[in-house]
């Protein structure tokens, strides 16, 4: 039997921005995240930034950390620039959720050596490719260059527009991930 990885969501938690930008002291910000899990910004795993505008979030950027905690990957200066445009661009707030890998006592996950086995780098960069196809589904605009626009499965990610089948609209029913389309012509 193979061995249960297992991952926790938390969040979301708000991006503090300061002129549209990533506040420069993000201090406050871990503390109250580790108040919330005690060890989680030290955790690896995957994070996911999002816009809230009135009562909906919509993600935009999904992203993995293998070596480094959350804390010293999520806000490096490439994922600052999509953050940025994100803040002053939407009108919202911006969130960051984080899905760290736990322990079997629930406790997060540190990071990995430098010599990761590749199971544990690979599982991460499993849940990493399913959870940009369920943004996909829900934000075609996703920010992720990686797995971005590669598949296309009406029903599922990256419609074309045109009218989805009935087999499409079922897939998507079972799968819990799109709300049926309506009529067929």
């Amino acid at each position: 039997m193979s061995k249960m990885f297992q991952y926790e969501p938390y969040g979301p938690f708000k991006v503090p921005l300061e002129s549209g930008r990533i506040s420069k002291n993000l201090k406050k910000f871990w503390e109250e995240v580790d108040t919330q899990k005690s060890g989680l910004p030290e955790a690896v795993g995957c994070y996911i930034f999002a816009v809230k505008r009135a009562s909906a979030s919509i993600p935009f950027y999904v992203g993995k950390t293998v070596r480094l905690g959350f804390n010293k990957e999520v806000f490096q200066p490439s994922k600052e620039l999509q953050v940025a445009l994100l803040g002053t661009l939407e009108n919202g707030d911006v969130e960051l959720y984080l899905i760290p890998r736990v322990t079997n006592t629930g406790k997060p996950r540190g990071k990995y050596g430098g010599n990761v086995r590749q199971s544990h780098d690979g599982k991460i960069a499993m849940l990493e490719e399913l959870l940009i196809g369920l943004a996909l589904a829900k934000n075609p605009d996703l920010g992720n260059v990686k797995g971005r626009k590669q598949i296309q499965l009406p029903g599922v990610m990256n419609e074309s527009g045109e009218r989805r089948s009935p087999d499409a609209d079922r897939l998507a029913a079972l799968l819990g991930i799109a709300e049926q389309k309506a009529a067929y012509k």
